[in-house]
């Protein structure tokens, strides 16, 4: 599933405006990374001063979780698309996240390393997944409910993803199980278990 982001920095066509070439300049060092693992990067010269665009654009199945690095000077750094103020050469890196939606596959990641799993949810039914984890190999970061295409839209009835935000805590072989049901109720409609292999 390991996908290299040509992506980085096409995050980096909105730099033209801020980056010219005239003197006194600064080296700005745009990276992106995917679950912790550097994938692209690219080097950009810009005036001195300048406030410069930037943009981490979104792949399918990736989440954006922030900028790293030298981010002093970045106006929003949760926001995939915001500004940097170019006083001194900086570093920056676009981090994602892997979502996953196929409790068939075995997840793959390294330890201290940041994952979300999706699942399909409609809460006008009274229905929502339920986790349940061992608490000393992962921990549940947060989980939110995000609206789907036709319920932004107004649909009404319509559905969207449960989303859960996990980190891993140490090495070894773990299970997630996500149960769909009715808070208040025992029959349980539909149930995932992904396997997660800490490296």
């Amino acid at each position: 599933m390991r996908r290299s982001l040509v992506l980085v920095l096409i995050l980096v066509v909105s730099l033209i405006a801020g980056c010219a070439g005239q003197v006194p300049t600064c080296t700005l060092t745009v990276r992106s990374a995917v679950g912790g693992s550097l994938s692209t990067s690219s080097i950009h010269i810009c005036n001195e001063g300048s406030v410069v665009d930037i943009q981490a654009p979104i792949e399918e199945g990736l989440r954006f979780d922030g900028w790293t690095g030298d981010v002093a000077t970045i106006a929003d750094t949760n926001a995939a698309s915001t500004t940097i103020t170019m006083n001194e050469d900086c570093t920056i890196t676009a981090n994602f996240l892997k979502i996953y939606t196929d409790d068939e596959k075995a997840i793959g990641i390294d330890v201290n390393q940041k994952f979300i799993i999706a699942l399909e949810s409609n809460p006008t039914t009274g229905y929502s997944w339920q986790e349940s984890l061992d608490e000393t190999m992962v921990e549940l970061l947060k989980s939110e409910y995000e609206l789907g295409e036709d319920a932004q839209k107004g649909v009404a009835g319509a559905g969207g993803n449960d989303l859960f935000w996990f980190k891993t805590l140490k090495k070894g072989l773990t299970k997630i199980t996500l149960v769909y049901k009715r808070p208040w109720e025992t029959e349980i409609a539909e149930q995932k278990v992904f396997t997660i292999i800490v490296k």
